[in-house]
């Protein structure tokens, strides 16, 4: 056999089998989480998202600020990007909100307007993205209660650019606490459920103002 056809069959060996590997180490660069609320801490500074492995933590923009402390937020319904991307404790994503057009008076409509929503009449629902960035922290421990969980939790996937393994260990304890009355406690106040999901309005989903 010629030395360049032994060559070029000893190249393509080697892509096919980096390719195994390239393909084995995306793989392995996904981990998955179960979303069980939605929570805002006692000042509405931050957006708190618990999940079973990890407790996700997002500082306010402006925007998300008003909508987090707007009187009407319990006519919103509120859902996660499927996707997010981590890098050690660091996280990124997107929350989609969206409210009924027919649920929503003149003033409502002109606030979420004002907000960023837009409107799609072939819907009857009005849309907004929220960008988030934060940091994310150990669960292990702490239980989300009934009072503020998710009928029906969901599942997001997270891409992960440091393995898990590397940074697993080194992750902080989330600052969530447990009150005696089993009420979830951050900086000294109780976290309360502030958005439904599409398939909470389904089962009914009570928001506290």
């Amino acid at each position: 056999m010629p030395v360049v056809v032994k060559r070029l069959i000893a190249l393509l060996l080697c892509i096919a089998q980096l390719g195994c590997v390239t393909s084995a180490w995306m793989e392995d660069q996904y981990s998955k989480d179960t979303i069980r609320s939605f929570t805002v801490t006692g000042d509405g500074s931050e957006l708190v998202v618990l999940g079973d492995n990890y407790h996700y933590f997002f500082p306010s923009s402006s925007v998300l600020l008003k909508l987090l402390t707007w009187e009407g937020r319990p006519l919103l319904e509120a859902n996660l990007s499927h996707t997010f991307s981590a890098d050690g404790d660091k996280v990124k994503g997107a929350l989609y909100l969206s409210a009924k057009s027919a649920s929503l008076d003149a003033a409502q409509r002109a606030f979420l307007l004002k907000a960023g929503f837009r409107e799609v009449e072939s819907h009857q629902k009005m849309y907004e993205r929220v960008d988030l960035e934060g940091r994310r922290f150990s669960a292990v421990g702490v239980q989300v209660p009934d009072d503020v969980a998710f009928a029906r939790p969901y599942e997001v996937s997270i891409r992960e650019v440091t393995p898990p393994g590397k940074y697993a260990a080194k992750l902080l304890a989330t600052p969530v606490t447990v009150a005696a009355d089993g009420a979830l406690i951050v900086g000294g106040f109780a976290v309360l459920l502030v958005f439904c999901t599409a398939t909470m309005v389904v089962d009914g989903c009570r928001v506290r103002k």
